[in-house]
């Protein structure tokens, strides 16, 4: 099967093709990088679909990028056709979420079901169903992924050839069936646990990655696997003992130098994390991906200038990435509570606004942070319109009360100033202390 598809010239790990849901045509990316397939609400809305339509269940919190998740649905549809390929009365993920352009994002759980070849020169993708669900459905919480509800209807296949989603997920498969008897090398575990992985059976995972493990003893990446899972079941000890036995036998070994960082951030750990991420830095490729993970990570361990250096290179390096608004965004924060490259900040912070829907959460972060950038340049009027716009949308961020206080303060609306403020501490009462400690006072 094939499907046209459009890539950029620039490096970038998406491409943009067509597919059509319930028979309305909508326009998916494809991204191997991302997290779980999903369709907006306004393609769904298209498709007669709404939140609360008969049928919709609650998926969980989703997003990815940026500092708020948005709530996400599984809801039931009568065809998704994309090339040849179509699958009847199955279930997609919906969300409030805007994807620049595209109606639905398609990931690695498409790209875990299919074999993918993409044509550069002819501008397609050809695909072929290679068995198992090809979305993954189970309820996101708090990094677990439990079985959807046991309700969810089965879906009919079109015709011989057309792959089967939206069954419940989190059963064991006829895939997870056996899956550790002894009938394959290394690899082959190695390939059928990331698999089981990506598609929320981590309770059958983790045995198959373990005889991987077993048997290829001295290979880094099969070590690197199974922290992963033991990260996504919430196994914080067992997590970090791999990650050390994967820098054992790899010291350079990107990800799990920045996996272990987040790990030490997670545990209170600044020091340990930062040796890993600075570890990190020095063994990644320039253009890597992982750099946008060891910018956030930099941010929290409260290592302004070493985060916007990681935001700056993986901007470069991403110029047509769907994420790079929400890059810009906390590069434009990151810049606003260092003080620093204030113009740029205001640059990046311009860039992201246009490009986030009016009245979307994403909207009210970046009006957040271009209201701290003009708090900081002295704008007070402009950082007041933006911290108005941010409140509006997101009445519960305590920064943009705090920095709409200190903008009134300034302007001698004493009472105004300090009832915002009072706002601010009743949302989060250490608000005062960590403003204070970026230089940001009334």
């Amino acid at each position: 099967m094939a499907a046209r598809a459009r890539r950029s010239r620039e490096r970038t790990s998406s491409a943009i093709g067509h597919a059509s849901i319930n028979g309305t045509d909508i326009r998916v990316l494809f991204d191997s990088g991302a997290g779980v397939s999903t369709l907006t609400l306004k393609a769904a809305a298209r498709a007669g679909i709404r939140p609360d339509s008969p049928g919709v269940a609650a998926g969980g919190l989703t997003g990815g990028f940026g500092r708020n998740m948005v709530p996400s649905y599984i809801a039931p549809f009568e065809s998704f056709k994309i090339g040849d390929e179509e699958i009847r009365h199955t279930r997609l993920r919906i969300a409030d979420l805007d994807f620049f352009g595209a109606d639905m994002l398609i990931g690695p759980d498409f790209f875990l079901s299919h074999r993918i070849y993409v044509a550069n020169g002819q501008q397609k993708l050809y695909f072929t169903y290679n068995g198992g669900p090809v979305f993954n459905l189970t309820y996101i919480k708090n990094g677990a992924a439990p079985s959807v509800p046991d309700s969810a209807p089965a879906p009919t296949p079109a015709g011989d050839a057309a792959p089967v989603s939206g069954a419940p997920q989190g059963r064991p498969s006829e895939e997870s069936k056996g899956a550790v008897a002894d009938n394959g090398d290394a690899a082959d575990f190695s390939r059928r646990g990331t698999a089981m992985a990506a598609r929320g059976d981590y309770d059958h995972a983790l045995p198959v990655l373990s005889r991987a493990c077993e048997l290829a003893p001295d290979n880094p990446e099969y070590y690197f696997q199974r922290s992963r899972v033991y990260t996504r079941m919430g196994n914080r000890v067992l997590a970090g003992k791999d990650l050390d036995q994967t820098l054992k036998l790899n010291p350079q070994h990107v990800a799990a130098l920045v996996s272990r960082a987040e790990l030490l951030l997670a545990n209170g750990d600044m020091t340990g994390a930062t040796a890993d991420l600075d570890s990190a830095n020095r063994a990644a490729t320039k253009q890597s991906d992982l750099r946008y993970e060891m910018a956030a990570a930099y941010e929290r361990a409260d290592r302004l200038s070493a985060a916007i250096e990681q935001y700056d290179l993986w901007i470069a390096a991403h110029a047509v990435d769907e994420r790079i608004p929400y890059a810009q965004n906390s590069s434009c924060w990151a810049r606003a509570l260092a003080g620093s490259d204030l113009s740029l900040a205001l640059k990046d912070c311009n860039t992201a606004l246009k490009r986030a829907k009016k009245g979307s959460p994403f909207y009210a972060q970046v009006a957040d942070s271009r209201g701290l950038v003009f708090l900081r340049l002295g704008d007070y009027p402009h950082s007041i319109a933006d911290y108005d716009a941010s409140i509006a949308i997101a009445p519960k961020t305590a920064w943009s009360w705090y920095g709409r206080g200190i903008d009134k303060l300034r302007q001698q609306q004493t009472a105004a100033g300090d009832a915002d403020i009072a706002q601010a501490k009743s949302l989060l009462p250490r608000i005062g202390e960590e403003a204070t400690h970026y230089g940001i006072v009334p």
